[in-house]
């Protein structure tokens, strides 16, 4: 296995002119001539030289005198081997990945896709129990006493003897009415209410949760590349 760990990723591209291009399983690739934004123009040969214009995104590091790409020499000549530079280069893209194979470039066009997720978040829901006060009212019959005065005439229809008659005129004649003041007392009755208050469990309420399931719409622009080309003759 070819060792890469003194190779440094971080290069200066002007040293690498005219230094020494290698591949994986140390396969000798030729000598590099020029370094462009896309690709490095590696030459092998002496009289017929091959071209190999490799993009840079293969290029796995520099030690200050080899060149270390992530390919085999078989894979550059079937990928990369041409007679002149790409007719399209990265550059013109900027941002975007190129792959150069023989005589065509793929550029890759992108779009955006609308992809919604769902997560399960939590919202406090508050239940409150809180004292009311409302009047009740009720109808109780009550009984009292009340004092009432009744005069009863001598023409009664209660048969009286006159013996008793003549003993109460008797009466008062030897008698003269009193000056004084006389006081009967008497005692009334009467009901009154009483209203007293008490606990009792009037009702229960439960309290639960249960998942609805809901559709909802989302609507949001999106934006997708589009590639034309100027100066196309049609064959």
């Amino acid at each position: 296995m070819f060792e890469t760990s003194s190779y440094s990723d971080d290069i200066d591209w002007n040293d690498v002119i005219k230094k020494e291009a290698r591949g994986k399983n140390d396969d000798d690739l030729g000598e590099v001539q020029q370094v462009t934004q896309d690709y490095v123009l590696v030459e092998k040969g002496i009289i017929n030289k091959e071209k190999l214009y490799i993009p840079r995104e293969l290029v796995l590091g520099f030690n200050g005198t080899i060149l270390l790409f992530n390919t085999t020499a078989q894979e550059a000549k079937n990928k990369f081997l041409r007679d002149s530079p790409p007719v399209l280069s990265q550059s013109q893209f900027t941002g975007q990945d190129i792959r150069i194979t023989d005589d065509l470039v793929i550029i890759p066009v992108l779009g955006e896709k609308l992809e919604v997720s769902k997560e399960t978040r939590s919202e406090e829901a508050k239940v409150i129990k809180e004292s009311i006060t409302e009047v009740k009212t009720n109808q109780l019959p009550l009984i009292h006493d009340e004092l009432y005065i009744e005069t009863r005439p001598l023409t009664s229809n209660l048969e009286r003897s006159s013996t008793a008659i003549d003993q109460a005129e008797d009466s008062l004649n030897d008698s003269s009415i009193p000056t004084n003041e006389e006081i009967i007392t008497l005692f009334l009755k009467d009901e009154v209410p009483e209203v007293s208050k008490y606990h009792y469990l009037k009702e229960e309420i439960i309290v639960n949760t249960k998942p609805v399931t809901e559709t909802r719409k989302f609507s949001e622009e999106l934006r997708s590349e589009k590639v034309t080309a100027e100066g196309v003759i049609e064959k």
